[in-house]
């Protein structure tokens, strides 16, 4: 018996080192979550173009994989962001024969199949996580680039007891 609880505490003391020596030979990268936030921002096409952005459209690719590395599905969405005079969201894809398409405008959703409006209220509560979702992955950077200046500004308002 005390062989067997020596070869166990053995067992895992080896795969706690080979852990630490591969841990420590992995490369650790110093960005900072600013660098990061800062490179989203540039990769969606720089403040400065955010700030003056009236509507944006893009097609969104979604690939699920097995577990073997074959694709399971892929997925082609076109999303539009209409953000002057007022905001709407419209979100379209196939699925199958099936034309979808979701509009929102932050008061109502609406989620459509082969142009007629779908009424089941749980389609419609998904319909509204996904126009959410869509909106929060592309404007996160921003918001949290605004959020950021806001603080900062705070912080220093905060300091000297003026505004900056």
């Amino acid at each position: 018996m005390l062989r067997i609880g020596f070869l166990c505490h053995f067992k895992i003391k080896l795969v706690l080192i080979c852990a630490i020596s591969f841990l420590s030979c992995s490369k650790i990268t110093s960005e900072s979550g600013k660098d990061i936030v800062n490179k989203s921002i540039e990769a969606h096409g720089g403040n400065e173009t955010f700030q003056e952005l009236k509507s944006v459209s893009f097609t969104k690719t979604t690939r699920l994989y097995k577990e073997d590395g074959s694709l399971e599905s892929e997925t082609f969405q076109e999303q539009s962001f209409k953000l002057i005079p007022d905001y709407f969201l419209t979100i379209k894809w196939m699925d199958g024969n099936d034309e979808h398409q979701i509009t929102y405008d932050r008061n109502t959703v609406i989620k459509l199949v082969n142009n007629v409006n779908v009424e089941d209220q749980e389609a419609i509560a998904n319909a509204l996580k996904l126009a959410l979702s869509a909106e929060y992955v592309f404007f996160q950077p921003f918001k949290i680039a605004f959020l950021q200046m806001h603080y900062l500004s705070q912080t220093a308002f905060n300091k000297s007891g003026s505004e900056p």
